[in-house]
């Protein structure tokens, strides 16, 4: 069971960096996500990768 837990793990991160690997431009949100068209404006983007701050914590989004 430990040598299949072992290959998961490893097939499964050098997939991820496989992708991270081809990430050419990134951009990290950290206000805003909730303003109308945020998100769709984000989608739209160029950007390969988004790192986006969590917003559960703001007062009023923890259902965001």
């Amino acid at each position: 069971m430990r040598v299949l837990y072992f290959s998961a793990v490893l097939i499964l991160s050098s997939v991820l960096f496989s992708q991270i690997d081809s990430v050419r431009y990134w951009a990290g949100q950290l206000q805003g996500l909730d303003e109308p068209g945020a998100v769709d404006s984000l989608a739209n983007s160029y950007y390969d990768m988004l790192v986006l701050e969590p917003t559960r914590t703001d007062v009023g989004c923890e259902d965001f």
